[in-house]
């Protein structure tokens, strides 16, 4: 074999963790017969994510899957099954903003400050490090319509730092 690959975790240019595939490939050169090393680092952590993402969420209907990165504190919707994706992307992916958004445009006024309560980073860090996982409904306003949501959030990658967001109707 002339070559060999590694996938792991390094520090990027502002100290966030990602995922990296480091290469050597074994080369003869051409001038004095010699053989030499060439390596290089790719930064992988979509690929990494996106393969990861079956793994946890199998067989499951959801109506958004989501990322969010509770290190700094940025969100990505993945899947969405309505205007809620689209909305968050205008924000920079901010979680902070996108929680005020589901707040006007989606949750109930009865259950505001229960879903930003459970919602925050520091409740979610708290229940998955004690159980794993942290799901908790509230009620959603969607055309008029009151339906009861499921919010989940477990860990994608807890070194990383990113949690998966899902969200399922269990009216």
């Amino acid at each position: 074999k002339d070559s060999v690959a590694l996938r792991h975790i390094i520090l990027n240019d502002n100290n966030e963790k990602i995922v990296v595939k480091s290469s050597v490939k074994m080369i003869k050169n051409s001038f004095s017969g010699d053989i030499e090393g060439v390596g290089y680092f790719v930064n992988i952590l979509d690929s990494y994510i996106n393969e990861r993402i079956p793994e946890i969420i199998i067989d499951r209907e959801h109506e958004m899957v989501a990322l969010l990165n509770i290190r700094n504190e940025t969100f990505r919707v993945k899947k969405c099954e309505d205007t809620f994706g689209e909305m968050v992307d205008d924000v920079s992916n901010n979680y902070d903003r996108v929680l005020e958004i589901a707040v006007e445009k989606y949750i109930s006024p009865r259950d505001a400050r229960k879903f930003l309560e459970k919602a925050s980073i520091d409740s979610i860090i708290e229940n998955i490090e004690k159980f794993g996982k942290f799901d908790f409904t509230v009620n959603h306003i969607d055309n008029g319509k009151n339906r009861i949501i499921k919010h989940r959030y477990s860990y994608l990658d807890k070194e990383l730092g990113i949690v998966v967001v899902t969200t399922e109707d269990v009216t």
